[in-house]
């Protein structure tokens, strides 16, 4: 009761705490490129200014009102792949975004979500100077660079505190409303199953819930306990098993699950193989219904 209290607590300083939040790492990988003409896009300092700032973007803008300490900042890595240049200053790539947290009594740090962006597309110039204002669309980049700011905000919510990414999952819902008006794809329900709108739109549907409920269950009630009572963590961890089928059952395509999955896969093999021959049985199972991707890899848990 006291733990739910102050989680609540710390989510209302949300309204009127400053603090800078985020520990973003940003790669960006140029060698992809199309030959476009401009012959000005060989030269890497180029994209060390732009990593750079992107990373400074995204680490010294204030995404929230919560008072953070530095050790306390939220962990994500952006890894963009240029890959053509149809015009000057502009750019079309892909895009991984990982987020993920400390597991308490280790050092041992959890992948929460894996996401594959195919539609990374933007325009920058070296040296501008990135702008971003909540509902109010001023370029594409500083979208893309807001909405996984607040998406890494909520998954780190939800898996501390039940549902407690609400409100930075309606800070990206935002973003994607306001992005509507861009010609760039990936902000829209029409441009593919997993894509952002696709990501979004799961994580705020509420016959999905499941999914959120495992995440916290997973993570809170499992992995952070795991160095207390490995065996009761497993449980928990089964549980929030369970709970993912649910949304699986509704949704099989659901991109939310996939992208999970992208970052748990092998955690999940060396958790299990070390459990009783129950809970090895229980997790092949439902691991090789709800993430059919990498069905082959989960035998490892059975064989040991």
């Amino acid at each position: 009761m006291k733990k739910s209290l102050a989680f609540c607590m710390l989510l209302i300083t949300y309204f009127f705490c400053p603090a800078q939040e985020m520990k973003f790492n940003v790669f960006i990988d140029s060698e992809q490129i199309k030959e476009s003409g401009t012959g000005s896009y060989t030269d890497k300092t180029y994209f060390k200014d732009m990593q750079q700032q992107f990373t400074l973007f995204l680490n010294n803008t204030k995404w929230s009102k919560l008072t953070f300490k530095p050790e306390e900042r939220i962990s994500c890595n952006l890894y963009i792949t240029i890959r053509e240049v149809p015009a000057v200053n502009q750019f079309k790539g892909t895009a991984q975004f990982q987020s993920s947290r400390p597991i308490y009594g280790s050092s041992y740090e959890t992948i929460i979500v894996d996401f594959i962006d195919t539609y990374f597309e933007f325009e920058y110039t070296a040296g501008q100077q990135m702008i971003y204002n909540d509902n109010q669309y001023t370029s594409n980049l500083t979208s893309l660079l807001a909405f996984y700011a607040y998406t890494g905000l909520a998954m780190d919510f939800d898996s501390y505190g039940f549902l407690g990414g609400n409100p930075f999952l309606e800070k990206a819902l935002e973003v994607i409303n306001t992005a509507q008006q861009s010609p760039n794809k990936g902000w829209k329900a029409l441009d593919g199953q997993n894509v952002r709108y696709w990501l979004n739109e799961n994580q705020n549907n509420q016959q999905l819930v499941s999914f959120r409920e495992a995440i916290y269950e997973y993570h809170r009630l499992g992995l952070d306990n795991f160095s207390v009572n490995a065996d009761s963590a497993r449980t928990h961890i089964l549980a929030s098993l369970g709970k993912i089928k649910k949304t699986y059952d509704f949704r099989p395509t659901s991109v939310m699950v996939k992208s999970y999955f992208n970052g748990k896969w092998d955690e999940l093999i060396k958790i299990f193989q070390q459990g009783t021959p129950e809970q090895k049985q229980q997790a092949y199972d439902l691991l090789r219904t709800i993430d059919a991707t990498h069905s082959d890899k989960y035998q490892k848990i059975i064989s040991g």
